[in-house]
């Protein structure tokens, strides 16, 4: 493939990026955080400023917009919500036994009992 072609599937793959970007009403600002690139430097390969974007840089916008259409066609199922649950439910867990664990730590210092109960006060309400 000669340099002309490759330019001629470069823009081909441009105007679909634009096709895709007016489809789904994307701002420059999602894309450049969907594929890892700046906003300027996509507002410019969207404009046509930037004549020659390297097939690295339209791979890159190319690959966001394409795991974007895939996250829109999997659907949310209780399985998923339910690992999702889960994790948040692991976290909660873990947190408590962190607080837990500061209370033992708490009652077995050398500190005064009212002091104790200070700290033990402000770890309930999380000001520690």
């Amino acid at each position: 493939m000669n340099k002309a072609d490759n330019q001629n599937v470069n823009d081909d793959i441009i105007d679909l990026i634009r096709e895709k970007v007016k489809k789904y009403g994307f701002s420059n600002y999602q894309i450049a955080k969907l594929s890892g690139l700046s906003d300027v430097g996509i507002a410019k390969i969207l404009d046509g400023r930037s004549k020659n974007p390297s097939e690295k840089t339209i791979s890159k916008i190319q690959n966001a917009i394409i795991k974007y259409e895939k996250d829109l066609k999997e659907p949310v199922t209780l399985n998923s919500l339910n690992e999702k649950l889960d994790f948040i439910i692991g976290l909660l867990r873990a947190n408590n036994l962190e607080i837990e664990l500061i209370f033992e730590i708490l009652k077995n210092s050398s500190g005064s009992s009212e002091e104790l109960k200070k700290l033990e006060q402000n770890v309930k309400n999380k000001q520690f």
